[in-house]
């Protein structure tokens, strides 16, 4: 057994600290930038989780700064969700496509040098593509299920879950899971129903004992 998976305690435990370094500090941001959708929050805290919630170069903090900084002019959009950067008025969708090219500039070209070796930020830039076909798709508020790339980039349908963010019951949305289980590639195999003959045999059975033989 995978050490915790049984274990209630260790399995809360886990969830804390995860909430404590990744959910809380991505949400903080999220209530400070005026974030509405779920998709801009599950951004920032899928951000969160891989870049980090500080303010390192590489940081979910520096990223939003850097795309703050993009926002030269008003930008309207269709989102239902409008954000005041720098004195302008920013769609919440707009907003959220100029943080996903900054994110993806700074996985393919990382600030901090010890996320530089091996090219591997570079080889996840497929978490932030799978954001942009959901925004394709105006996936902008998730309710029961959502539409968005898989790893391998190809669409599939994932059903998710929120939960209290804080008292006053806004809700936080959580990380989605797959809706479907993958098939068993093996089908299970049936056995016909052995039935035995009365005597004597019909002339069916003598037939398909004659095909048979």
């Amino acid at each position: 057994m995978v050490l915790g998976t049984g274990d209630a305690k260790f399995r809360q435990a886990q969830d804390t600290i995860r909430d404590q370094m990744y959910l809380a500090p991505a949400m903080a941001q999220a209530k400070t930038l005026g974030l509405k959708t779920s998709i801009a929050q599950a951004q920032l805290y899928d951000t969160a989780i891989e870049h980090g919630a500080g303010d390192d170069a590489d940081g979910l903090i520096s990223l939003i700064k850097r795309t703050n900084e993009k926002v030269t002019a008003d930008v309207a959009g269709t989102s239902g969700s409008t954000l005041n950067v720098n004195g302008h008025k920013i769609d919440e969708i707009a907003w959220l496509n100029l943080f996903l090219v900054v994110r993806t500039d700074d996985l393919e070209h990382p600030r901090e040098k010890e996320n530089q070796g091996g090219n591997y930020w570079a080889q996840t830039t497929y978490r932030v593509k799978s954001y942009q076909y959901a925004i394709q798709q105006k996936e902008y508020k998730w309710g029961t299920s959502i539409k968005i790339l898989d790893n391998d980039g190809k669409p599939i349908t994932v059903k998710c879950s929120t939960s209290p963010a804080n008292k006053k019951n806004k809700r936080a949305t959580k990380p989605c899971r797959k809706s479907t289980k993958p098939k068993d590639p093996k089908p299970k195999e049936t056995k016909p129903k052995e039935t035995k003959p009365k005597d004597p045999m019909p002339k069916s059975h003598k037939s398909m004992h004659a095909e048979d033989n």
